[in-house]
């Protein structure tokens, strides 16, 4: 089983060319990925009601495909109604925030409506984590809201080795690995210091390719056991998906 859930559809302002679900579905193909968890490129940039439109649309079409809302704590009123209209649909199964665009840390007053509409609906948040302030932040509202199921996204980034750490503190806390820093030794430390039931694997695909994610998997060296949930069980598990 390969569960990939951290995965993106549309046109990034970096990319050359844009998605579609026939080029979509094809990636799962080529890579054998079982299950993904996507969010709209559009819907985090500039856009939030069509973009998560887009993913819906998507998600109908590829069963293997499930949606995160995007939301944005600026436009609550929009990124409320689109919470309401989608989770609990059986298409999206978890919220995306993501900082560095919308400029409001996870942990601040403007997401509190947000992220208990969440908890009753029982949707982990993603949450996009890159530098020591967005890391003490997740952990902020990790520690704030036990019930809540928090993904750490990129470990922290650069400043990975403090995501574990810290990670590490709170039960709730999961983590994703992929990064465009290529060290495939965060998996194995993030295995060994948090446990291989909350590492998960993510592609960030189609931002980049899903190629970088299976090598980190591959220079990681992890045994088959610790191997087999970080790709796809701890995933199926948590989401309750088969």
């Amino acid at each position: 089983m390969i569960f990939d859930v951290h995965a993106h559809y549309g046109q990034w302002l970096s990319s050359s060319a844009g998605d579609t679900p026939e080029k979509f579905s094809g990636l799962l193909d080529s890579f054998k990925i079982d299950r993904v968890i996507v969010s709209s490129a559009r819907a985090i940039m500039y856009d939030l009601s069509s973009g998560n439109a887009e993913v819906a649309d998507l998600a109908g079409r590829d069963k293997r495909i499930k949606g995160a809302v995007v939301i944005n704590p600026n436009h609550l009123d929009e990124s409320l109604d689109n919470l309401e209209q989608y989770l609990g649909d059986g298409r999206f199964i978890a919220v995306k925030h993501h900082a560095d665009y919308s400029g409001v840390p996870v942990d601040s007053p403007l997401m509190e409506p947000i992220i208990e509409y969440a908890i009753e609906m029982r949707a982990p948040l993603l949450v996009h984590t890159w530098g020591q302030a967005q890391i003490n932040a997740t952990c902020a509202v990790a520690a704030r809201y036990a019930d809540l199921k928090v993904f750490m996204f990129h470990m922290g980034g650069d400043a990975w080795r403090l995501g574990i750490e810290r990670a590490a503190e709170h039960p709730n806390i999961y983590l994703e690995f992929i990064s465009s820093i290529p060290e495939p030794e965060r998996i194995r430390m993030a295995v060994e210091e948090v446990g291989p039931e909350r590492v998960f694997f993510g592609t960030d695909m189609t931002l980049i390719s899903p190629a970088v994610a299976f090598g980190l998997m591959k220079g990681a060296r992890l045994g088959e056991e610790d191997a087999e949930k970080v790709f796809g069980l701890n995933a199926q598990l948590l989401f309750a998906l088969k």
